[in-house]
C-alpha cells in the first residue's frame, strides 16, 4: 500500500501522479489529507469511490497538541491512532508526502520497522518551494534538539513540476513529476467529483480570471495594506476597462473569503482551482495575478498553456513587506523570469511594471485569444 500525506490539493494531485507512475500499479493508495490549512479547520468531500483508494484519512488541529506531537516521537502510534480511520495493520512499501507534514514522520517510525525498505519520496508544495531550502520548523528543531530523525533526514527522491528550475543542492535527486496517466486523471476525478466540479464551474464562463492573493489579510502595517488597495484598484479599474467587466471574474483565495469589487464580480468556492483548471480548456484563458502559484499550475502540472499576466512590479512594495526579505522576494522573481523564460511559448507571459504597461498587454493578449478561440 501506498501512503499519500497532503496539505493541499496541489500536493494531492502531484502525490497521485507520482504514485501512479510507480511500476506496482496494483497496490492500493491511502490518504492523510491536512483538514487545518490557513490557521483554521476545513471540511473536505474527497470521495473514496475510486478502487484503487484504500481509505482517505484526515487529520487536523487535534494532532497539532504538543502532548501528542512529543509523544509520538517516543511511541509513533500514540499520533497515528488519533486519526480517525488509521489502521495499524496495512502494509506501506511508499510514503510521498510533502515537506511541511510531520504525519509523515510518525508513518515513517512505525512502518519502517515493519518494511526496512520503506520507501520515502517528497512532492513540491508550490511556487515557494523554488526559494527557500528545506526549512527547520518548530517540529524539526524539537525533533533535533531529541536527537530524533524527521522524514525530511529519510527521503529516497523528490518530484517538482520545475526540477530545472530548483536551484538547491539535495542528498537525493530531484525528479520531474510525472505526466497525468489515465488512472491517475481517473483518481483524480473520483476523489474531487469532477462531474459536480464541470457543472459547477463558473470560470469557463470568463475569458479573463484574477487569481487574488490574500496579501493585504496577512500584511501588518496599515500603511501597507492601503498603499496595496490603491494599487490593487488601479489594476482592476485596468482589467474592467480592457477586457470588459463581463469577461472578467476575480477567484478569491481561500483564506480571503470577504474579498469583493464593485465592478468585476467575484467568485468564491472551496473547490480547489487545481481541480478548476483539470476541467478548463485554458490555453485561450487570461490569468492575472501578482506570483500566485495557480498561475503555474496549468503549465507544470497539466500542460496547458494560457496567457500569463504577472502584477508583482506594481505591488513590489507591499510584496516586500509582507515578504520581509529582499533576498528571498528576490529568489521568487528570479524563478518567475526563469518559469517564463522555460516557457512554451514566452510572448504568452508578461510582467508589466505600469498601469499604461498592463493596458498594452492585455490589448495584445485579448486580440490573440480571441483568434485562439475563433479557431477552436
Amino acid at each position: 500500500m501506498i501512503a499519500i500525506v497532503c496539505d493541499t490539493p496541489y500536493q494531492l494531485m502531484s502525490a497521485i501522479m507520482v504514485a501512479c507512475s510507480f511500476n506496482n500499479t496494483d497496490e492500493p493508495f491511502v490518504f492523510f489529507i491536512n483538514t487545518y490549512l490557513y490557521h483554521m479547520e476545513q471540511s473536505f468531500d474527497y470521495s473514496a469511490g475510486y478502487p484503487r483508494i484504500g481509505s482517505i484519512c484526515y487529520y487536523g488541529r487535534k494532532q497539532m497538541s504538543a502532548g501528542l506531537l512529543l509523544s509520538g516521537l517516543i511511541n509513533p502510534l500514540r499520533m497515528l491512532d488519533s486519526i480517525e480511520g488509521f489502521d495499524r495493520n496495512i502494509n506501506l512499501s511508499c510514503i510521498i508526502s510533502s515537506r511541511t507534514t510531520y504525519i509523515a514522520t510518525y508513518l515513517y517510525n512505525y512502518f519502517q520497522k515493519k518494511n526496512p525498505g520503506l520507501k520515502l519520496c517528497l512532492v513540491e508544495e508550490g511556487i515557494g518551494e523554488y526559494s527557500s531550502r528545506l526549512i527547520h520548523t518548530r517540529f524539526t528543531r524539537v525533533c533535533a534538539f531529541l536527537h530524533k530523525k524527521t522524514h525530511l533526514d529519510r527521503v529516497s527522491e523528490a518530484y517538482f513540476s520545475a526540477p530545472d528550475l530548483y536551484p538547491y543542492e539535495t542528498g537525493f535527486p530531484v525528479k520531474k513529476v510525472p505526466p497525468l496517466t489515465k488512472e491517475g486523471r481517473e483518481i483524480i476525478e473520483s476523489m474531487f467529483n469532477m462531474q459536480n466540479i464541470k457543472d459547477n464551474n463558473l470560470l469557463n464562463s470568463y475569458s479573463c480570471v484574477i487569481l487574488s492573493e490574500p496579501t493585504t489579510v496577512e500584511l501588518k502595517k496599515q500603511e501597507d495594506v492601503d498603499k496595496y488597495n490603491r494599487v490593487e484598484e488601479d489594476i482592476l479599474d485596468a482589467l474592467a476597462d480592457v477586457m470588459g467587466a463581463e469577461n472578467t471574474v476575480i477567484k478569491v483565495h481561500p483564506i480571503d473569503p470577504n474579498f469583493k469589487n464593485d465592478k468585476i464580480k467575484t467568485y468564491y468556492t472551496k473547490l480547489p482551482m487545481e481541480s478548476l483548471l483539470l476541467s478548463m480548456d485554458a490555453d485561450s484563458k487570461i490569468f492575472v495575478s501578482p506570483m500566485s502559484t495557480a498561475m503555474l499550475t496549468p503549465r507544470l502540472l497539466f500542460g496547458k498553456v494560457p496567457f500569463l499576466v504577472f502584477t508583482y512590479k506594481m505591488l513590489m512594495g507591499p510584496i516586500l513587506a509582507h515578504v520581509g526579505d529582499e533576498a528571498h522576494l528576490g529568489r521568487y522573481i528570479a524563478f518567475v523570469n526563469n518559469f517564463i523564460a522555460a516557457y512554451p511559448d514566452p510572448s504568452k507571459c508578461a510582467a508589466p511594471g505600469s498601469i499604461g504597461e498592463l493596458k498594452e498587454v492585455l490589448f495584445a493578449f485579448s486580440a490573440r485569444a480571441k483568434e485562439l478561440q475563433t479557431k477552436d
